[in-house]
């Protein structure tokens, strides 16, 4: 079983973000979200749960152990959230053509890794 220091460190790494990322939502220095990853912290703070997990997009059970992610490839940022929002309010015509731009974008992106 992950320890929640070790469920921290993987999801800011799922998420692709930096300590500086987190430290900065958190309104921290770089270095006190290093020792939330690590064993040098053996109790969180509970107030600081919360706002983690928002930052990590989970919740606080997640972290603390008591749950799953319950399909984390879906887990939205607030961004992607507002986009999907404005694609579900878009005619037909409309979301075709974000459907088909998407699909440009998508294909010259994935040729570049090739």
């Amino acid at each position: 079983m992950e320890t929640i220091q070790e469920r921290i460190k993987s999801r800011r790494l799922q998420l692709k973000l930096t300590l500086e990322d987190v430290a900065n939502a958190l309104g921290v220095n770089k270095t006190t979200v290093m020792r939330y990853e690590s064993e040098s912290i053996k109790k969180l703070p509970t107030d600081i749960v919360p706002p983690l997990a928002k930052v990590l997009k989970c919740t606080p059970q997640y972290l603390m152990g008591w749950e799953e992610l319950e399909n984390e490839t879906y887990i939205l940022t607030d961004h992607e959230r507002e986009h999907l929002d404005i694609y579900r309010i878009l005619d037909e015509k409309g979301q075709h053509t974000v459907d088909t731009v998407t699909q440009m974008e998508y294909e010259r992106v994935k040729s570049k890794k090739d």
